[in-house]
């Protein structure tokens, strides 16, 4: 099995990568990647899309998960 995302996805995960090269302190929800980061990249997402893109950056090394102290679940650059 390929760890390859489909073409779709794939393209949502370049643009995360690339905001975050252009915002490497940048941390948020999974909703506000969908509402901020993607727009400001020119991309629209699907939650499901979206999910399978962080998952793939997640499996990747490049995006960390951190769960705050309420339970919300942000996302940032693996520091490197």
């Amino acid at each position: 099995m390929s760890d390859e995302p489909d073409e779709r996805t794939a393209r949502i995960v370049t643009a995360i990568q690339h905001y975050l090269a252009s915002h490497p302190r940048a941390a948020d929800s999974e909703q506000g990647i969908g509402d901020w980061w993607l727009p400001a990249m020119g991309v629209a997402a699907t939650s499901s899309e979206l999910a399978a893109a962080i998952r793939h950056l997640e499996r990747r090394g490049a995006l960390t998960r951190q769960v705050l102290a309420d339970g919300k679940i942000i996302y940032r650059a693996r520091a490197t």
